[in-house]
């Protein structure tokens, strides 16, 4: 996984946030998904590492 592949994931969910201001502004949603988000992410650039 590039850095420009981390970047567009990165923008990608920040437009979701967006998307769904509702969600992301509960405390809880947001920290689960964001969580989820960021192990998804390691876990890809560990296989792609």
């Amino acid at each position: 996984m590039s850095k420009s592949d981390f970047a567009s994931a990165s923008s990608l969910f920040g437009r979701q946030a967006k998307a769904f201001p509702q969600y992301a502004m509960h405390g809880q949603i947001k920290k689960a998904v964001t969580a989820a988000f960021h192990e998804n992410v390691i876990s890809s650039w560990q296989s792609f590492s």
